[in-house]
């Protein structure tokens, strides 16, 4: 076995043990077990997000967003929760939770947390975006309603082994910054293996459904594969322009591979794609505005 090898059996192994992950926030605590004893009931969930400030505004903020619709601020709650959908209301709920647990962790040489929640917010908004305004596939591998909160969850891995792993994670983002790579490309050229792994091995070990981790293991299959597939090639585009529009999760300048075969695909034409960034730039920039306002 090499050693590269190596260190991703070990990383893998740690992110696997409940025992060894950081304990999670009393918010995604109270998230999770909801999930696991009301799945069928959405009722007790928006109680939850009502009582819950963070969340509360989350909701509000998001939903008045161009992805859903763009109507501005919802009068109350009730019409903020219908303007996302509730069709999968727990996992945007965790999706939520992940984003503010995300957003309070300790900054380090080249860890800023904001910068991955902008990043997990403009993914989720341009992504949702796209699937919302393109063409209609003839059948979908995922549902594009999940798009959003598999965005805000992304790089939640990545964030956490700052904690389990610091030693790996400066390794591995020393390597990028140098190279300029994303993290991820990083990780995979030290290692040989994609994230994707420790990704769902950390949130099997937390008992998040196992939706996250299903997109998380293809989230960079070859193209041909997102013939069937809007709401993953909308993911996947929206990422690339996440990094070239300097809204990408990592804390330096990265190169990527233009991914303009997914352009028409989706269905949009270049013009329309730049009226969608702009406001999903606003959307954000107004987003992340309110919780400093807030704070």
């Amino acid at each position: 076995m090499s050693q590269s090898s190596e260190v991703f059996d070990r990383l893998n192994l740690l992110v696997s043990r409940s025992s060894v992950l950081p304990q999670l926030s009393d918010l995604l605590e109270r998230l999770l077990r909801l999930m696991r004893s009301e799945q069928t009931n959405q009722a007790p969930l928006r109680r939850m997000i009502s009582s819950d400030r963070a969340l509360a505004l989350s909701v509000l903020r998001i939903s008045s967003c161009h992805a859903f619709g763009g109507c501005g601020l919802p009068n109350n709650l009730e019409v903020a929760i219908d303007r996302l959908g509730t069709k999968h209301l727990y996992d945007l709920g965790l999706a939520l939770g992940v984003h503010h647990f995300i957003r309070i962790m300790k900054p380090r040489p080249r860890f800023d947390p904001s910068r991955l929640c902008q990043s997990g917010m403009f993914v989720g908004l341009l992504a949702s975006s796209l699937a919302t305004k393109g063409k209609a596939f003839e059948s979908e591998k995922h549902d594009p309603d999940q798009i959003l909160a598999y965005a805000l969850v992304k790089d939640f891995h990545i964030a956490i082994m700052t904690i389990v792993a610091p030693n790996i994670y400066d390794k591995v983002a020393e390597y990028g910054a140098m190279r300029k790579l994303t993290f991820r490309a990083a990780f995979t050229e030290l290692t040989g293996h994609t994230t994707h792994g420790i990704f769902s091995s950390m949130m099997k070990a937390w008992g998040f459904p196992p939706i996250f981790g299903e997109f998380a293991s293809q989230f960079e299959p070859p193209v041909e594969q997102f013939a069937h597939d809007r709401a993953m090639a909308c993911l996947l585009l929206a990422e690339h322009l996440a990094n070239a529009r300097s809204f990408g999760s990592d804390a330096w300048t990265v190169q990527t591979a233009e991914r303009n075969e997914l352009l028409p695909l989706i269905g949009l034409t270049p013009e329309e794609l730049e009226a969608i960034l702009k406001d999903t730039e606003n959307d954000v920039v107004n987003y992340l505005s309110s919780f400093a306002l807030a704070a």
